[in-house]
């Protein structure tokens, strides 16, 4: 008689790859679309958890999957649901990663449990990092958010946190005021507070060329240096043209439409 391992992992199926992405990346676009995606502030975390438990509960492959594509998906997610309706720094969205990739925390904790387990430095290792990124995902996020507000609105006079208005005309502007519309900061530093200014310049002189100098990695032309793209672009622009992205004409021709300002397109 041969024996089965019931804790083995079976591999996913057409139909739960296609769940998972139609839960975590269809639905909030969808939803989005049809100018619903408000109730997937709560919805994205509950729906995604329960399909969560599902595939950990049937060892499906696929649990592994579901976990990579919320990390990659949650902030468009997330975004979508800020658009339409309005920024909130509590959004429970975030959380989805961590509390679907938790499940996997009862599997180290049966792991753990056995009388000779093996390979536990490894286990340690993920456990603690998925921890790390949980506190940094609470912590760095509003240390973050709140030095933006503070620099870009606070300091310029503009309006701040929750009563900054909106980018998209279609959103409802918030009844109280604190400032002068959306604020935006530009840093400077006075070089000769740190050096010599001809000692700084010998220096980053020194670093662009140790870099241009840089061996190319395989299939690229050498590496860049902050600035040459935008060298590069304003050159093609130059000679081609600035090209015209349609959803931005779109916007601009229904900003025109709202506001009464012409905007002509030759």
């Amino acid at each position: 008689m041969q024996e089965t391992n019931s804790n083995a992992i079976r591999p996913g199926t057409v139909g739960e790859g296609v769940l998972v992405v139609g839960v975590v990346l269809v639905a909030p676009l969808l939803l989005y679309a049809i100018n619903l995606a408000s109730v997937e502030r709560l919805l994205y975390p509950a729906s995604n958890l329960a399909l969560a438990v599902y595939l950990f509960t049937r060892r499906s492959a696929w649990y592994t999957g579901h976990i990579v594509l919320i990390f990659c998906f949650v902030s468009l997610a997330r975004r979508l649901v800020d658009a339409q309706a309005g920024w909130d720094a509590q959004n429970p969205i975030l959380l989805t990663p961590y509390l679907c990739g938790s499940l996997a925390g009862i599997e180290f904790l049966n792991y753990w449990l056995r009388r000779q387990p093996r390979n536990l430095g490894p286990l340690l290792i993920i456990l603690l990092a998925i921890g790390y990124g949980a506190v940094l995902a609470m912590i760095d996020g509003r240390i973050l958010a709140a030095m933006v507000d503070i620099l870009t609105s606070v300091l310029s006079g503009a309006n701040w946190g929750p009563f900054a208005p909106p980018f998209a005309l279609r959103q409802e502007i918030p009844a109280r005021s604190v400032g002068k519309g959306i604020g935006h900061f530009f840093g400077a530093m006075e070089i000769e507070g740190f050096m010599d200014v001809t000692e700084f310049k010998k220096r980053i002189d020194e670093w662009i060329d140790v870099f241009r100098n840089t061996k190319p990695a395989k299939g690229t032309s050498g590496p860049l240096i902050p600035g040459d793209p935008e060298h590069q672009e304003e050159a093609k622009r130059r000679k081609e043209g600035i090209p015209l992205i349609a959803a931005v004409v779109n916007d601009l021709l229904d900003v025109s439409k709202q506001t009464g300002i012409p905007f002509k397109i030759s």
